[in-house]
């Protein structure tokens, strides 16, 4: 029975225990999409990062316990201290093809620095049942491609939503993500390995005021 181990790393800290947590598990292939959520979902952490080597790069991506997003900042991070701390410590950088295009991390005498895409947002149309998820009418609505922008009247405003979940799953994301087909593969999670270093992330809506 073959095993896939799990590091779990603290980003943006350089203590245990603090930091944003992220899962890290490395793959031959990227497995079925509803086995991957099964995966994070039992991690039980904001992100897990899938890794599968490809030549010199790395194909990554981030699932939630719920869905999987198309950009998260400290799991990409805590992937790149797994790589370079871990499975090659000799390496300084690494390039990470993801559903946002290729991400460079760089190992610098501090820690890594990281180089990410710029999406500027524009207005869009509101999507169904956005006022009614968030329990507040938007001023404005925008849209990144990936993530909607819902922009309220003021401070208080923002304070006073209680955002239902229940209506979430009514809202697409404004561009699916580009996947390719694979096959199904039953795999049991055995071992587990912790890995910490010196070192927000859903589709779906962000608020600004």
């Amino acid at each position: 029975m073959r095993s896939i181990p799990i590091y779990q790393v603290d980003a943006f800290t350089s203590r245990l225990f603090a930091g944003n947590p992220a899962a890290v598990m490395l793959l031959d292939r990227f497995l079925d999409d509803s086995l991957l959520r099964d995966i994070a979902a039992e991690n039980n952490l904001a992100e897990t990062a899938f890794l599968v080597p490809d030549r010199e790069r790395y194909r990554l991506r981030w699932f939630t316990p719920t869905t999987e997003v198309p950009l998260c900042g400290h799991a990409t991070l805590a992937s790149a201290a797994v790589i370079m701390e871990r499975l090659e410590p000799g390496r300084t950088e690494v390039i990470f093809e993801s559903a946002s295009g290729p991400l460079t991390v760089r190992r610098t005498q501090t820690g890594y620095a990281m180089n990410f895409p710029s999406r500027p947002s524009v207005p869009t149309t509101p999507p169904p049942n956005l006022a009614e998820a968030l329990g507040a009418v938007p001023v404005e609505v925008l849209t990144d491609t990936f993530n909607y922008i819902a922009v309220l009247e003021d401070a208080q405003a923002v304070r006073a939503l209680s955002a239902r979940r229940s209506h979430h799953g009514g809202i697409r994301p404004p561009s699916p993500l580009p996947r390719a087909p694979r096959r199904a593969l039953r795999l049991p999670v055995r071992a587990r390995q912790h890995a910490r270093s010196r070192l927000s992330c859903a589709p779906g809506v962000s608020l600004m005021f």
